[in-house]
């Protein structure tokens, strides 16, 4: 056992004589290779918008300064003078329809339609209109027909019998405005009444007379109109852009022939409404 131990104790210091050496470096050890500082550059501070372009990314070369120029004179545009022309006083004291941008406006009348920005109503009030309640079923149609006009339209309205029958009010055009129509409502339930015969020829003048003339036309009767109605209006009519005509046979076809030919010449509507009904 003393032999073992002694054996054991010299293999071991052999080991430590071997490590040693390797400690004290003789035995050569690897050289580790020289490192080579790089030096970063130094990264720009946080932003929250993109930087501005400089000159170098623009893809033109722009003048360091831009000149300055001046407005160009505005000449008067034929529109301006058509606008001018338009807004003519159509009686003392009351202004004409304007073009305004707006655009036309529309109506029905006994369910014919127009468009315009100007449109007139030439209705009988004659004593045959007194028949089965005739005139207020008129009347009521047509305060209808005016409160479905647009405020930026204009309207003009002539009863007649022997005679033309306006309202005092109304000189002229009248734009369609709450308070235009509802004088024009007023007048019609208290102040107009049937009588005389079926002369319509005086209203179609005072219409065509008016400046600027109509876009557009309701025409109803319940009779007979002289014959040569036709050819007034169509005289009255002759104009480069002429006023469009619907003609309605109210409650009797006595009169259909020279209506049909009202409408037909200025491309209008002819309708026949019965008494009591509405087709």
């Amino acid at each position: 056992m003393g032999v073992a131990a002694a054996i054991s104790i010299a293999v071991n210091l052999a080991l430590l004589v071997a490590f040693d050496g390797l400690w004290s470096g003789s035995v050569a050890r690897p050289k580790a290779s020289p490192v080579e500082l790089v030096e970063l550059p130094e990264l720009p501070e946080p932003f929250d918008e993109p930087p501005p372009a400089t000159p170098a990314e623009t893809s033109f070369d722009a003048p360091s300064t831009l000149p300055e120029f001046a407005p160009l004179p505005l000449a008067a545009a034929p529109a301006e003078i058509a606008l001018e022309t338009a807004t003519a006083v159509v009686a003392p004291g009351v202004g004409g329809p304007a073009l305004d941008s707006a655009g036309t406006g529309g109506t029905t009348f006994f369910g014919v339609s127009a468009r315009g920005r100007r449109i007139g109503y030439v209705v009988d009030v004659s004593a045959s209109m007194e028949g089965g309640g005739r005139l207020w079923v008129a009347l009521d149609e047509l305060k209808r027909s005016l409160s479905a006009l647009p405020d930026h339209t204009w309207f003009h309205v002539a009863l007649f019998s022997n005679d033309v029958v306006v309202p005092p009010f109304q000189p002229g055009w009248l734009r369609a405005t709450d308070e235009n129509l509802e004088r024009m409502t007023g007048w019609l339930d208290r102040e107009v009444s049937t009588g005389g015969g079926t002369r319509p020829g005086g209203a179609f003048q005072r219409l065509f007379g008016l400046d600027p003339p109509p876009d557009a036309i309701f025409f109803l009767t319940d009779g007979e109109v002289p014959p040569d109605t036709p050819s007034l209006v169509q005289r009255l009519n002759q104009r480069l852009q002429r006023a469009v005509v619907n003609t309605v046979a109210f409650g009797s076809e006595a009169g259909r022939a020279p209506l049909e030919r009202i409408a037909s010449d200025s491309s209008g509507a002819f309708r026949f409404v019965p008494v009591g009904g509405r087709r």
